[in-house]
């Protein structure tokens, strides 16, 4: 018997009121430097009370070179986190749970105006025409602490959960594919390889 999609379930030790999730999804009401804005406090505040009993928001950039779209939500700094704030408190007087998704644009990250992205290789696929450059060690593991600090902020902030975008072309999922990395140290090669940055975000 397939269960109730009314009736409260967990994920993991969060307890959700029903089993109804409303998917991430732009709302592009950040404003230019990616804090929530009043209209994004209204939109959640409206989702909370919609009957959802999870709410994940859309895309919120862990590094401003990690930035792809204006309206956008930011988590890259402790200056995002009263904002956000706001967005979480909206959602739970609705009684819904809320999570953050948090991401890197990666070749994507190119708002505003941004030259050479940061990428785990070159691409060889021709139709990847934006300009972009392989990321170094270091590089990798400002990444990684970049979305260890957005994770922080988000719990701060008051939010449930969090939710890592690995999909969509963007920076965890060039990781991934064998279609974007290239690498032949540890970050690539295998699929063991290119799973690592996968890993090394989650712990």
């Amino acid at each position: 018997m397939s269960p109730n999609p009314f009736e409260p379930c967990t994920v993991g030790l969060l307890e959700i009121r029903n089993r109804f999730v409303r998917s991430a999804t732009f709302d592009g009401t950040a404003d230019n430097f990616g804090a929530a804005s009043g209209a994004s406090e209204e939109l959640y505040r409206q989702l909370g009370r919609g009957g959802a009993g999870l709410i994940i928001t859309g895309f919120a950039f862990v590094s401003d070179r990690g930035r792809i779209l204006s309206g956008q939500y930011g988590v890259h700094t402790d200056d995002m986190i009263p904002g956000l704030r706001r967005l979480a408190r909206a959602a739970h007087q609705g009684r819904a749970k809320i999570a953050l998704q948090i991401a890197h644009g990666g070749i994507k990250a190119l708002y505003p105006q941004r030259q050479n992205p940061e990428a785990p290789a070159v691409s060889r696929m021709p139709e990847v025409d934006t300009p972009h450059r392989e990321m170094n060690d270091a590089e990798i593991e400002t990444v990684l602490a970049d979305f260890a600090a957005a994770a922080g902020r988000a719990r701060e902030a008051g939010f449930d959960g969090v939710q890592f975008h690995g999909a969509h072309g963007y920076l965890m999922n060039q990781f991934l594919s064998p279609l974007y990395n290239f690498r032949s140290d540890e970050w690539g090669g295998s699929a063991a390889g290119r799973q690592r940055f996968y890993l090394e975000v989650i712990r």
